[in-house]
């Protein structure tokens, strides 16, 4: 897995952009193929250059991670178009820092602060091509490529983490 967002576009710049706000994560198999191929549209036509989405996934959005474990969902349907797909917002805009206990840090991943365990989780998502994060410090960005660039949960222990976290959501 590519741990971190290389620069796109010409000289580094962003050339274009483009949101479907959560759409392709709520649609079901045949309205995410519509809408990606509108977005490819809307872009510019087939050869627009269109290559990757975003979604939100972490372990507050932990439902296409879910998916992926099954293969189905957003992000193997977007792989199946052959678009990169990175995670957006892994840390839940820092709020999961606050969020995820030391008990639930250590269930993840033995020793992990709560913002790793986190990213591990995210970073061990099937199908991912990276997370796109943003820190506030070098050594939070350094900690942050360490665990994307290590190993990863295997998908048997990734299944239970996001069980236990679904049956907790729904309880």
């Amino acid at each position: 897995m590519s741990a971190l967002a290389e620069p796109v576009g010409v000289g580094g710049l962003l050339q274009r952009e483009g949101r479907l706000d959560g759409q392709l994560q709520r649609a079901g198999p045949q309205e995410r193929q519509h809408l990606v191929r509108l977005a490819r549209e809307a872009s510019g036509g087939p050869q627009s250059g269109l290559s990757a989405i975003q979604l939100p996934v972490s372990l507050i959005n932990i439902v296409p991670i879910k998916d992926a474990l099954t293969e189905t969902g957003p992000l193997i349907d977007a792989h199946e178009a052959g678009l990169q797909v990175w995670a957006s917002a892994p840390l839940h805009g820092g709020k999961l820092v606050r969020l995820v206990n030391a008990r639930l840090a250590h269930y993840i991943s033995e020793g992990a602060s709560p913002a790793e365990a986190a990213l591990l989780v995210t970073a061990s998502t099937p199908g991912l091509t990276g997370m796109l994060i943003s820190t506030s410090s070098t050594e939070h960005w350094t900690s942050a490529a360490t665990v994307a660039g290590g190993p990863l949960l295997p998908k048997n222990r990734l299944k239970d983490i996001s069980d236990l976290l679904l049956s907790r959501e729904k309880a």
